[in-house]
């Protein structure tokens, strides 16, 4: 599971649109690439012409792993993941209604069209093979409101102008601290239910032993058992599989991080689904960990599909070389 895949995929429409920009990448056999992160900078831009009005998204900073301060036609300012700009489709197991040739803005395209309508919408996604982008968007909401929304350009075909960091991590000392957003999803055709919890872990002062007193606990404890709470444990360790390395985008820069799986049981040993660790590497430091599981009870309903996800949003112990 991609970080960006539990991203609530708002249904909105989109029609055909003709530019110009981007033709050249069709002059090619190869097939196209599209990033799966974004940087400061990065932007977006949609047509909807039942609207007859543009919106541009500007990327102005990451927050975290798939979470980003995102500018919308420099009016609003919202927090938000990936596949709130750019909504890119997992379209194994869904049928293919058919293909059809089309004007956008890489150019003419074969595009494949997929009905993703429900619960009374109507939905046609034009969507792009190689990448999943859907490049046209077009329906009728519960209301039966006609709408349409055409992707007319994006920076996310391009390679990114950043180049790797190294980070290292510094010694606790009184006022060292880090955050992690808890967050929940429970997902059920279109109901969604979220939690998030912001949990902090912040060190008030240094004993003349070496350990630590934090904020909120009564009982010291080691540099190494606060390091702990920043890295993956042995038993995680022992029983995962480095799966893929790939490169990141963070609030500390563009970086290469492995990830991991490992097997979620619970305590009678049944399969609760595999867990993922994104990891930069030299340090050990887990900036994102999540599990997916499906048919799970919450609040007397079960839900299709859960997400849990554990990210790293602020250390004050990273240290970015230069």
């Amino acid at each position: 599971m991609n970080p960006k895949s539990v991203a609530i995929i708002v249904v909105v429409a989109i029609v055909v649109a003709g530019v110009s920009y981007g033709t050249y990448l069709m002059d090619s056999d190869e097939k196209l690439e599209l990033r799966d992160y974004l940087v400061e900078g990065d932007w977006v831009e949609y047509y909807y012409e039942n609207l007859d009005q543009t919106e541009r998204f500007t990327v102005q900073s990451v927050i975290s792993i798939n979470n980003y301060e995102i500018s919308v036609s420099g009016q609003d300012t919202v927090r938000a993941p990936y596949g709130y700009v750019l909504n890119v489709v997992d379209t194994e197991g869904l049928e293919c209604l058919r293909s059809e040739r089309v004007d956008t803005f890489l150019g003419e395209i074969e595009c494949d069209v997929y009905d993703m309508g429900f619960s009374g919408t109507e939905a046609l996604l034009f969507v792009e093979p190689d990448t999943g982008l859907v490049i046209i968007e077009e329906g009728s909401d519960s209301e039966g409101n006609a709408y349409n929304k055409v992707l007319t350009g994006t920076s996310v075909f391009d390679d990114a102008d950043s180049a790797l960091v190294d980070i290292a991590l510094a010694q606790p000392v009184a006022g060292s601290a880090f955050t992690h957003l808890d967050e929940y999803y429970y997902i059920s055709g279109d109901l969604f239910q979220y939690e998030g919890t912001d949990i902090s872990v912040t060190v008030d002062s240094v004993n003349d032993d070496g350990t630590l007193n934090l904020v909120g606990q009564e009982t010291p404890t080691t540099v190494e058992e606060f390091m702990a709470g920043l890295m993956m444990t042995d038993e995680e360790i022992s029983g995962s599989t480095l799966i893929e390395t790939k490169v990141f985008s963070t609030q500390w820069g563009v970086m290469e991080c492995d990830v991991y799986t490992m097997q979620n049981l619970d305590d009678e040993g049944k399969d609760l689904g595999e867990r993922q660790f994104i990891v930069e590497p030299d340090t050990g430091l887990v900036l994102m960990t999540w599990v997916e599981m499906h048919d799970v009870e919450y609040e007397g309903v079960v839900w299709e599909q859960y997400v849990s996800e554990f990210t790293l949003t602020e250390c004050s112990l990273v240290l970015v070389a230069d």
